[in-house]
């Protein structure tokens, strides 16, 4: 080849070059779809037995995998996973959510009010029966899902045992008294399953001043083994809500039965206050004044005074109220012996019962 075609073809295969690149740089193609914002993957997944329920709980997750806020979050899948109990461990990290034995229990559609905060989820594993669930593991996990139905993966899984737990306790009923509201319950005796219960079991009270709506810990401090307990930290006159269940200790920890039905009171305040104590009476030039120790009721309003002479009956004398613990008599006679006696009255208008009587004349 001589030098001239050597220059030759390469001026062609630089002008080729050239002519590509021009082309590319002048031809405007299709945009480019933009990255799907997706969600970061809930790291706190948590499950807890209520009865034959299972209660999932869990954070929303609030940024997204590349570091922005979480605002495009569109629905959760929730997959159960139910199996015999034994000693080893599935090998989650590599699992198969969409294919048996793992199934999807809930897909939710969500919105920007309920995709934040902590999230509960209730399965009530309505679609099996209680044998086909009792001493069998139970394993969950979900995944969050953007507006196009992307993820980044799946939560962590949580695994839990099933026991048969005892059914709630039944017939509630109450036994008033001023300090307190006795609850008392009739334990069931029998598990989810129909079975014995073979623990020991014990009990927990929950309440509320409004239907349906509790804490999610009970009022008595620890599990009570018996069947009332006694609510001395509620107030008089107002309604009040009660639901029970029952608590077994097992490997797992506490479990919880569901809950009784839900059972409510009125301790209106028809209690009269104690008699007042310790009535003094002393004598003076012009009149007979009465002593006595105070009430301590909280909702002591004040007392009353009763007089009478020695053939009459006793008439209360005092029209309004006494607030203060002594009364002063100046409407006497000379020579006349009055006798006297107290009683203590309390905001809701209940009047105790008379106090001891006590005598005395101005000389």
């Amino acid at each position: 080849m001589n030098i001239i075609n050597f220059q030759y073809q390469l001026a062609l295969i630089i002008g080729l070059i050239l002519s590509v690149i021009a082309g590319a740089c002048g031809k405007i193609g299709e945009p480019l779809p933009p990255l799907s914002t997706i969600p970061r993957p809930v790291l706190d997944l948590m499950v807890q037995q209520e009865g034959q329920k299972m209660t999932l709980s869990w954070t929303m997750p609030q940024f997204n995998v590349d570091g922005s806020s979480a605002g495009t979050i569109s629905a959760i899948n929730i997959y159960r996973l139910i199996r015999h109990r034994d000693n080893s461990s599935p090998n989650f990290s590599s699992v198969n959510f969409d294919s048996n034995p793992w199934k999807s229990v809930q897909y939710r559609e969500l919105n920007d009010q309920n995709a934040q905060g902590k999230i509960v989820f209730l399965d009530l594993l309505e679609d099996l029966k209680p044998e086909e669930i009792i001493d069998r593991d139970v394993s969950y996990a979900l995944e969050v899902l953007n507006n196009k139905q992307k993820s980044a993966g799946f939560s962590n899984v949580v695994t839990l045992s099933i026991f048969p737990v005892p059914l709630p306790p039944t017939t509630l009923n109450f036994v008033l008294n001023e300090r307190f509201i006795e609850i008392r319950w009739i334990p069931s005796g029998k598990g989810i399953d129909g079975s014995k219960v073979m623990l020991e079991v014990k009990f927990n009270v929950y309440r509320s001043e409004h239907s349906g709506v509790y804490e999610s810990t009970p009022i008595n401090a620890t599990p009570i083994l018996g069947n009332y307990f006694r609510d001395r930290s509620t107030g008089l006159g107002k309604k009040t809500y009660y639901k029970v269940r029952a608590v077994v200790k097992t490997p797992q920890g506490l479990i919880e039965s569901q809950d009784s039905n839900e059972a409510s009171i009125i301790n209106n305040d028809i209690y009269p206050p104690t008699i007042p104590k310790q009535i003094t009476i002393v004598s003076t030039q012009t009149s007979l004044d009465l002593i006595w120790f105070p009430n301590s009721e909280i909702d002591i309003a004040g007392y009353h005074i009763y007089r009478k002479e020695k053939k009459s009956r006793f008439i209360r004398i005092s029209s309004d109220l006494i607030r203060q613990t002594s009364f002063s008599d100046s409407t006497v006679k000379k020579g006349t012996t009055y006798f006297y006696k107290v009683t203590a009255i309390d905001q809701s208008k209940n009047e105790s019962g008379y106090s001891e009587v006590v005598s005395d004349a101005i000389e």
